[in-house]
């Protein structure tokens, strides 16, 4: 069962409970390739370069996973952010002909 994030206030000595507006929890992804240095980019975002791990993804959301080199084309997948877990990601790149 997903459980929110609860923020605490005190007022005169009594407590007040409030839900935070924040993503119920994170995930990460751990972006591996057979090219080490390919630039890593979620969601058109460049977060990296392979390998690395990406943190506080909302989870249960879809990302697109991109990687991409000088010299190689261009791959990328589709994966769900598990919350509170790593998710790991695999993607090669084929080299471009000369």
């Amino acid at each position: 069962p997903k459980v929110a994030p609860i923020i605490f206030e005190t007022l005169d000595d009594s407590l007040s409970v409030t839900p935070s507006n924040e993503p119920d929890f994170y995930g990460m992804i751990n972006v591996h390739s057979n090219v080490i240095g390919a630039n890593v980019y979620i969601d058109g975002k460049l977060q990296g370069t392979t390998p690395c791990i990406i943190k506080e993804l909302a989870a249960g959301k879809k990302c697109r996973v991109r990687l991409t080199k000088a010299g190689f084309y261009d791959t990328e997948k589709i994966i769900l952010v598990e919350g509170n877990d790593l998710t790991f990601v695999k993607l090669d790149l084929k080299k471009k002909k000369e």
